[in-house]
C-alpha cells in the first residue's frame, strides 16, 4: 500500500491560500482589479505557473474553474471576476484551447475581450517532449504532483508512438494557438515557454508580475516534475 502524506512546506503553502481566500470571501470590496487568463494547450507548465501566481498574496488564480463549476461559463462575475478583498490586485483562471474554441463557449470568449481581459499565454517549444507528457499523463492518470514523502518509489512508464501521431499532435496544437491567439489580438498578450519558466524562472516570473501590474514577490510552488 502506497501511503502519501504531504510535506510541511504543502502544508504551510496550502494554509496560507486557504487564508487567503477566506479573507477575500469575508472582506470582498472591489471589482477593480486586473483580470488574466492563462491560455494553454495540455503538458504546457500551465499549472505550475497557476501555482507559482497563487503564492502570491495579491493574487487569485483560480486555476481550471471551466471544469470544476458548471455555471461559470453563464456566471464569469460570480465565480471568476467577483468582489474581492482590497490587497488582491489581479483574478484570473486557466483557459485551455479547446475550452477557448468550444462552440458553447462564444458567448464568454466575448465577455473575455470586452472586459480587458490580459493573456498569459504559455506553451511548450519541444512538442516531443509535451506529447510525451501528454501520454505519461493519460496512461498513469496523475496530471500533477506536489511535493510529498512517499512510501515508495513511482514505477516508470514504457511509451510508444509513432513520429505520424507526433506529427499529428504538433500541427493540431499549432493551429489551436494560432486560433486562439488570434480571437485574443486586440488583448494585451505576454508570451512566455515552458522552457522559459523551468530554466529561467525568476526573470520569468518577474516578467509576468510586471505584466499583471502586481508587487514583485520570490513565488514558490510545490509542484514536482513527473518522472
Amino acid at each position: 500500500m502506497n501511503k502519501k502524506r504531504y510535506s510541511w512546506s504543502y502544508f504551510l503553502m496550502w494554509l496560507g491560500l486557504k487564508k487567503k481566500y477566506f479573507l477575500t470571501s469575508a472582506l470582498a470590496a472591489h471589482d477593480d482589479y486586473n483580470k488574466f487568463i492563462i491560455l494553454c494547450g495540455p503538458r504546457t507548465g500551465s499549472t505550475l505557473l497557476h501555482t507559482y501566481l497563487n503564492s502570491h498574496p495579491q493574487v487569485l488564480s483560480r486555476g481550471e474553474i471551466l471544469r470544476r463549476v458548471s455555471d461559470v461559463v453563464e456566471h464569469p462575475k460570480k465565480h471568476i471576476f467577483n468582489r474581492v478583498g482590497r490587497n488582491i490586485k489581479a483574478v484570473g483562471f486557466k483557459l485551455f484551447y479547446d475550452d477557448c474554441l468550444s462552440s458553447k463557449n462564444e458567448n464568454f470568449i466575448q465577455y473575455l475581450k470586452s472586459n480587458d481581459v490580459s493573456v498569459i499565454h504559455i506553451y511548450r517549444k519541444n512538442k516531443q517532449e509535451q506529447y510525451t507528457s501528454w501520454l505519461k499523463a493519460q496512461k498513469s492518470g496523475h496530471w500533477n504532483d506536489s511535493v510529498r514523502i512517499t512510501s515508495e518509489s513511482p514505477q516508470p512508464t514504457t511509451l510508444e508512438f509513432s513520429k505520424e501521431k507526433l506529427q499529428e499532435f504538433t500541427n493540431q496544437q499549432e493551429s489551436k494557438k494560432l486560433t486562439c491567439l488570434n480571437l485574443f489580438k486586440e488583448s494585451s498578450i505576454l508570451q512566455l515557454t515552458y522552457e522559459q519558466l523551468t530554466t529561467h524562472k525568476e526573470d520569468t516570473l518577474n516578467d509576468v508580475q510586471s505584466f499583471l501590474s502586481i508587487q514583485p514577490k520570490k513565488l514558490r510552488s510545490l509542484l514536482v516534475k513527473q518522472s
